[in-house]
């Protein structure tokens, strides 16, 4: 497992998609572990043990057909480094059908409904952060990694120095974004630390935080929808496509590197559709 890691951070995997694949391995390195009460080596992997591993996945930690792909590629890949390395002769992962994944639709908010969340939460730090998402459309690990350094008040520029795959970008900051961040810093933001959302005790802000903040600002409001950090990224999305700004634009703001990824992220309500198709003579 160590070299596999040190093989995906050498190929460039940021600091978060690597804690999440070597938290997903020591999850499925366990099971083994305390299925055959013994460490096994890698060329003992068979594809009986990844099938009752999914169904684990699937009873015991009651996991949805997306997070158990998820798992299943992750192993999948270790597998195939494994063949590379001619470790093992074939990759037993490869020879397991995905979970079927049913669609739900996705969450996004109008931004009126925005200002109804922000203004539900009670904390102006965390206050700040979700409002932030919802203007810039920055990943929230983009958002707790953010330094002070990153933004700039001449230039009106957020710089994404830790984006997703460790690449960099450039985000305006919008002019209404800019009056609230000016306040924050000069009014609000007591942290002696160096990142620009930071609580006074840790000099940090979490993803969990934020996340939990949300779901209590929702159920103050009496919203029956879920509302998580990347509701608010969809939402940034979303409404710049409303207002008819050009895919292509809202791919290079989101930081994707393929347009097919910013069309699958997009929400198109059912209004949208029927004013498209309304437009016909």
């Amino acid at each position: 497992m160590a070299s596999f890691l040190k093989f995906i951070q050498l190929k460039g995997f940021s600091g978060e998609t690597m804690r999440a694949y070597r938290r997903d391995l020591l999850q499925f390195n366990n099971f083994l572990s305390e299925k055959y009460n013994a460490a096994i080596y890698i060329d003992e992997i068979t594809i009986d043990d990844i099938e009752q591993y999914l169904h684990y996945l699937a009873v015991e930690k009651t996991l949805k057909p997306r997070s158990r792909n998820r798992y299943l590629s992750t192993v999948s890949s270790m597998l195939t480094y494994a063949m590379k390395k001619e470790w093992i002769d074939k990759n037993p992962a490869v020879f397991m059908d995905t979970a079927r994944v049913t669609d739900r639709k996705k969450v996004s908010l109008t931004e009126e409904e925005i200002f109804q969340l922000v203004d539900s939460v009670e904390k102006p730090l965390l206050r700040m952060a979700i409002l932030f998402m919802a203007k810039s459309g920055l990943r929230v690990n983009e958002v707790v990694m953010l330094k002070l350094s990153g933004v700039d008040f001449e230039t009106n520029i957020i710089y994404v120095v830790e984006g997703k795959g460790g690449k960099y970008r450039e985000v305006p900051i919008a002019e209404s974004l800019r009056t609230e961040l000016i306040k924050y810093v000069e009014q609000i933001r007591e942290a002696d630390s160096e990142y620009f959302f930071a609580t006074k005790k840790t000099g940090r802000l979490s993803a969990q935080y934020i996340n939990r903040e949300l779901k209590i600002a929702s159920e103050v409001l009496g919203w029956d929808k879920i509302i998580t950090n990347h509701t608010m990224r969809r939402s940034f999305a979303t409404n710049l496509l409303k207002k008819g700004v050009n895919i292509v634009t809202i791919q290079h703001l989101l930081g994707h590197a393929s347009l097919r990824t910013t069309s699958i992220y997009l929400n198109i309500v059912d209004l949208d559709l029927r004013n498209a198709v309304d437009l016909l003579d």
